[in-house]
């Protein structure tokens, strides 16, 4: 079993190249959302890096290996597991930006952690806290990120309210707009889609003790409603996404107000997602 230290030497020597882009920086050139992404796609490429490191190990045999926390950040954006993500245009060239502009900044935050803290998405959430609102990116307010003080429950419709927002995050953050459900961008879709309960933990507080029973009724869920959360793919209306747990499965009395779906970037689109 291979054991892992975060090393940020590697990427010392290119800090000529961005530190003065880095004393330079305009509040604000990150969205909320763009930086939120860019946190989960560390998380991403750190835990693939380590599940690479360990499918090479002998079984049995004790090693420990480094882990280039700053070089994984540097290189994010052409990283396979960022690539697989299908970000817009957009969110790519914020990708770009940001990793070589604040890679110090961020490295900060994700270096020396255990290997448990790496791979757990719980990881991801606390990175948002903690990178975006800071203020050379000015990217977030704390308060706009999920807080502890207001835990994802076990309930249907607190379920299906987190299910939807985070559907529509991830397709409004990509690149794929099918416009029928016979070609690829449409299953590439629906692919990153479907991990939207194996990724609740990266975007919502929830309490150790009822993990597993957000997790057990949100694939339930999921299992149950998929075809109608799946229609987010192609109909890619703010209403339609609004009516949802309300009108459309039944599973709360109120929709989904827009200040819940769009709250990382501000006012809500009028046609499409």
């Amino acid at each position: 079993m291979r054991s892992f230290c975060a090393d940020v030497a590697a990427h010392r020597r290119m800090r000529p190249f961005f530190a003065a882009a880095l004393l330079g920086v305009a509040a604000g050139a990150l969205t909320c959302s763009e930086c939120v992404a860019l946190q989960e796609g560390i998380h991403r490429a750190i835990a693939a890096n380590i599940s690479a490191l360990e499918a090479k190990s002998t079984a049995g045999v004790t090693a420990t290996a480094t882990l280039e926390v700053g070089q994984i950040i540097w290189h994010l954006c052409t990283l396979d597991s960022w690539r697989a993500s299908r970000p817009r245009e957009s969110l790519d060239a914020a990708c770009r930006d940001a990793t070589k502009t604040h890679v110090d900044l961020m490295t900060e935050y994700w270096k020396e952690k255990t290997t448990d803290e790496y791979k757990d998405p719980v990881l991801a959430l606390r990175m948002k806290r903690a990178v975006c609102p800071n203020p050379q990116l000015g990217a977030c307010a704390l308060e706009d990120l999920p807080s502890d003080y207001e835990p994802l429950r076990p309930e249907e419709c607190s379920i299906c309210r987190a299910v939807v927002s985070d559907l529509v995050g991830i397709v409004r953050l990509s690149r794929e707009r099918p416009k029928t459900s016979k070609n690829d961008n449409y299953f590439r879709l629906i692919g990153l889609m479907g991990q939207v309960c194996t990724e609740l933990p990266m975007r919502r507080s929830i309490r150790a003790n009822e993990a597993d029973d957000v997790s057990d009724l949100c694939e339930d869920f999921w299992d149950e409603h998929e075809a109608a959360l799946s229609k987010l793919a192609l109909q890619r209306s703010p209403r339609y996404a609004e009516s949802l747990c309300a009108d459309v499965l039944e599973v709360c009395e109120k929709s989904v107000p827009l200040d819940g779906i769009y709250k990382y970037d501000g006012a809500a689109p009028k046609d499409e997602l």
